[in-house]
């Protein structure tokens, strides 16, 4: 097998562990928990999933790009909600269980703290949570149908984007890719196999 082959196959499978990408951008100000706020803060995004390829059973990964400031601060708060649903139906912001159609998934459920004005609760069972640098691989768990994602935060009427960079990127996971050492091993373990001088055949 030539040299060249072995580089392409070898590419060939670590890009695939890519397929299935997709970027979407966030309402530093939106959210589908129950908020206590002057201002009504806008719906969370409700990603319906067949639109990026996704369905029950496949494997996601989710990874949080750029920050927000959660005002008035600094433009680094980064961390994020996911919530999978049957449906996209958002009820009003004074409910406590605003997605009627919640499912929980294979993710460590997250707890989220009291509203900041009146301390009131805004915790629901089947939401999760992820962040920089890692993100998180979940499960689209059966029946659901829509992806909830959000910011987390206390007060949302004072965030803001500066810099308009915030948003998650949705990777389908088919292989774990390896780690950026672990690929340049494996790259340099197949172009050494190409370069082995292979024993001839008796005549």
């Amino acid at each position: 097998m030539k040299l060249t082959h072995l580089f392409a196959t070898a590419a060939l499978a670590l890009a695939t562990c890519h397929a299935g990408a997709a970027v979407v951008t966030l309402n530093s100000q939106a959210t589908y928990l129950h908020t206590n706020e002057a201002t009504p803060t806008p719906p969370a995004l409700a990603l319906r999933l067949s639109d990026y390829g996704f369905s029950a059973g496949d494997r996601i990964r989710l990874e949080v790009l750029g920050d927000v400031d959660n005002g008035p601060g600094v433009d680094i708060y980064t961390f994020t909600l996911g919530l999978f649903s049957s449906s996209n139906t958002l009820l009003a912001p004074s409910q406590l269980n605003r997605v009627p159609g919640a499912l929980a998934s294979d993710a460590a459920p997250f707890f989220t703290v009291p509203t900041f004005f009146g301390g009131q609760a805004t915790d629901i069972a089947e939401d999760f949570g992820f962040d920089t640098p890692a993100g998180t691989i979940v499960t689209v768990p059966n029946g659901a149908l829509y992806l909830f994602l959000a910011l987390y935060d206390r007060l949302y009427e004072d965030n803001s984007d500066p810099d308009g960079d915030y948003g998650v990127r949705l990777t389908r996971v088919t292989n774990e890719v390896p780690e950026p050492t672990t690929a340049a091993l494996l790259l340099l373990g197949v172009a050494l196999l190409g370069l082995r001088p292979w024993p001839r055949r008796p005549d």
